[in-house]
């Protein structure tokens, strides 16, 4: 919890900024470790990573923006402001553009993007870490049971990025050992690819709903007592999460199964027409 490390003469050196950049490299490190047990081309996986994180922040800007826009035009000139980009809105493009991105090229997507969401964990950590030793940790006024009023601050708060920290730990434990086994678990006959991708992302949209956006205090509710972000990861998480049951075969489509029935129907109806004539 420490926000200036040190100064060099005019230059301010935060431990956000420095447990960030090492973040940045130990996900940069492990994604191309990943890559060189493919065919892929590293530069073109790390280009397409790029543009898809790029178009991500500045939309997550934008967004950002318009949702407070009654702060006054002073607000869009202020970067160092929390938060500075709307988190879900980062979360959905970067997903949707390195989706539409690997789609265009002849690599398996799910195998790309089973890669790039245990990569995207990783860096989750070391960004969470980066946030509770740079006090960004106090986040906003919680009705958390275990808040606490802090010196100097209004209302109840609690360490949102510890919680978040701890939380992104337990997926990493999780995940660590399921990306190599879940082709062998007896609840996942389909073994497809795309099971740490479905998986770990519903189960950060939920956590992140559950661990933070559901205990905060909201000054302008907008969808059912929720503001828009909070109510944008509930629906993301369990949206997710039946898209990952039918990727599992644990549910079917209705549709698929009465289609089935109808073709039974009707080959029944064929055989026992044939058999009278």
């Amino acid at each position: 919890m420490f926000g200036l490390l040190f100064n060099l003469g005019f230059i301010s050196v935060f431990s956000y900024g420095v447990i960030l950049s090492l973040g940045i490299l130990v996900a940069a490190f492990i994604f191309w470790r990943e890559l060189s047990h493919t065919s892929w081309d590293e530069d073109t996986a790390f280009s397409l990573v790029i543009k898809s994180l790029f178009w991500a922040f500045v939309l997550g800007r934008l967004i950002q923006l318009v949702l407070n826009y009654h702060l006054g035009w002073q607000y869009f000139f202020k970067w160092g402001s929390y938060p500075g980009v709307n988190g879900w809105t980062f979360w959905f493009v970067f997903w949707l553009l390195s989706w539409y991105q690997v789609k265009k090229t002849d690599w398996p997507e799910w195998q790309f993007l089973d890669i790039l969401a245990w990569v995207s964990l990783v860096f989750l950590f070391w960004l969470s870490l980066a946030c509770f030793g740079g006090w960004c940790w106090l986040g906003k006024i919680t009705s958390f049971p275990l808040a606490w009023p802090i010196l100097d601050q209004p209302g109840q708060r609690y360490p949102l990025s510890l919680f978040h920290l701890l939380f992104i730990l337990g997926l990493l434990v999780l995940f660590s050992k399921l990306r190599f086994r879940y082709k062998t678990l007896k609840w996942y006959p389909s073994g497809r690819m795309g099971f740490v991708f479905w998986l770990s992302q519903a189960s950060y949209a939920l956590g992140h709903f559950l661990f933070i956006d559901l205990w905060r205090v909201n000054s302008s509710p907008l969808v059912f007592g929720f503001d828009l972000s909070t109510f944008l990861w509930l629906i993301s998480g369990l949206s997710l999460g039946i898209v990952f049951a039918f990727w599992a075969n644990l549910l079917h489509w209705p549709s698929i199964s009465l289609l089935k029935l109808r073709r039974t129907t009707k080959k029944k109806t064929n055989y026992q027409g044939k058999k009278k004539g």
